[in-house]
């Protein structure tokens, strides 16, 4: 049975299909639950990018300039997919306990799946070409994450200046600003107990913490609601032309809890 199946799904169109449909199934339950919130501009064009090579590279013949290009868009996609597993963390574990229920924790399971795939189709029995073309791709995400802890190890030294000056003065950078509105507009990690999260997903953010050992520079108790209506008035004074709230909730089954939030109406 299970060589059949494999035998199916090894013809290039029936590879496609099936990537496609788990992607679509990933993008519904995620549009529901939203592990992963909303992702900021930079991240949604790499995460498109991902998903529509992932669902036609079967389609590219072996050693032509679209299956190298193709290569290539799949190491970066596999960092990507590497960083979804670890986004999720313990719900790689829990999630185990979910499939016999409809199949539901088999969702979490899908960036294993591709990881998977995408380092089989590339690697293994390939040309040498293909594999420097793929390791160069996924070289590329790494250091795009190298360059991210950096930022963000770079802003924790500018945050205690900044709480050194009594929080007068702060520079506008990237990383600063993904900072200072932490917890309430961009979201960094997953939690099922969390109440409503924050609508945005910036994976800069996210890496910039793992690589700087989780460190909040304005926070010891991030998640404590008198903190965080301290951090919304210090991001208004910071970023004044920036807004605090979005139009949009991180998930569709927190909508009413976001927007009617006290928190946001606060002057």
């Amino acid at each position: 049975m299970f060589k059949r199946i494999f035998f199916f799904f090894s013809k290039p169109w029936n590879l496609a299909i099936l990537n496609a449909v788990l992607i679509m199934a990933a993008i519904v339950t995620n549009s529901i639950y939203q592990a992963f919130c909303r992702p900021v501009t930079w991240a949604a064009v790499v995460l498109a990018l991902t998903f529509c090579n992932t669902i036609v590279y079967p389609l590219f013949r072996e050693r032509t300039i679209l299956f190298y290009i193709s290569g290539f868009i799949s190491g970066i996609a596999t960092g990507v997919f590497i960083y979804c597993i670890f986004f999720l963390e313990h719900i790689n574990f829990l999630a185990l306990f979910l499939i016999p229920f409809f199949g539901l924790g088999l969702i979490a399971f899908i960036p294993h799946f591709f990881t998977l795939q995408l380092v089989i189709k590339h690697l293994v029995k390939k040309d040498r070409l293909t594999r420097i073309l793929f390791i160069s791709g996924l070289a590329v995400f790494i250091a795009a994450g190298a360059v991210f802890g950096i930022l963000y190890k770079q802003s924790l030294r500018e945050m205690e200046t900044f709480k050194k000056n009594n929080f007068t003065s702060l520079d506008k950078s990237f990383m600063n600003e993904k900072i200072v509105g932490m917890y309430f507009k961009y979201h960094t990690e997953f939690c099922e107990y969390d109440g409503w999260r924050p609508p945005l997903h910036d994976p800069a953010l996210v890496i910039g913490q793992w690589f700087n050992g989780r460190e909040d520079p304005l926070s010891s108790i991030p998640f404590h609601r008198l903190e965080l209506a301290k951090r919304i008035q210090l991001y208004k004074a910071c970023f004044p032309e920036e807004p605090v709230k979005l139009d949009c909730s991180c998930a569709s089954q927190y909508s009413s809890t976001y927007h009617g939030d006290p928190l946001f109406k606060q002057k």
